[in-house]
C-alpha cells in the first residue's frame, strides 16, 4: 500500500511540477503524456524519471505483496501504460494517429485504460464490491470521450479524472486487502 501511495502522490507533485515548467501548457486542455512529448525539452526527464518509474513500479507491485488476480490486473494494465508511455513518448499533440512510436503510445494507453476497465469490471462483480462495475462504466466512457476530437478542449481534464478514478480504485483496492 505504501509504494502505491508513494507513486500516485510522485506522479501528482510531477505532472503539476513539470505542467507548471512547460510553456502554455494547460492541465485541462494538455494530456499527461505531451508532458514528455518528443517536442518537450525534459522529455527525457519525464518520461525516463517520472513515467518509466512509474510504469515499472505498478508493474512490480504485484510480485511485493499477493493480491487477488484482478487487483494484479488493474495494477499491471496502469503500469504498463506507463512503461509504454515513457519508452515511445508521444508525438507533439499527442494525436490519435501520426508516427510509429505514437501508434505504439497509442497501444500502450489502449492496454492501460481497457485493460483497467476489464479488471474493475470484473471486480465489481465481487459482492460488496460492486461500486467497481461503476468505475469501470465511467472510465471506458472517458477513454472513448478522449479519443474524440471535438473534446480537445478538455481533453487533459477528463484524462486526469480518468487517471484518477483508476489510481483511486487501485489504492481503494489495496487497502481492502491489508
Amino acid at each position: 500500500m505504501f509504494i502505491a501511495t508513494f507513486i500516485s502522490l510522485y506522479l501528482v507533485v510531477s505532472i503539476i511540477y513539470y505542467g507548471n515548467k512547460k510553456e502554455d501548457y494547460s492541465h485541462v486542455r494538455h494530456t499527461i503524456s505531451e508532458l514528455g512529448e518528443v517536442t518537450t525539452p525534459n522529455s527525457t526527464i519525464i518520461n525516463w524519471s517520472v513515467f518509466f518509474p512509474v510504469g515499472l513500479c505498478l508493474i512490480g507491485l504485484p510480485f511485493l505483496s499477493p493480491m487477488p488476480q484482478n487487483l494484479m490486473g488493474l495494477s499491471l494494465s496502469l503500469g504498463f501504460g506507463y512503461l509504454i508511455g515513457a519508452v515511445f513518448p508521444c508525438d507533439e499533440g499527442s494525436p490519435m494517429s501520426g508516427s510509429l512510436r505514437q501508434q505504439i503510445h497509442n497501444l500502450g494507453a489502449g492496454i492501460q485504460y481497457f485493460g483497467s476497465v476489464y479488471f474493475l469490471r470484473e471486480t465489481g462483480q465481487i459482492p460488496g464490491l460492486e461500486s467497481m462495475g461503476y468505475v469501470a462504466i465511467l472510465v471506458f466512457m472517458g477513454a472513448v470521450i478522449l479519443s474524440i476530437s471535438s473534446f480537445n478542449a478538455v481533453r487533459g481534464l477528463l484524462q486526469r479524472i480518468v487517471e484518477l478514478l483508476l489510481f483511486g480504485s487501485l489504492l481503494y483496492l489495496l487497502k481492502l486487502i491489508q
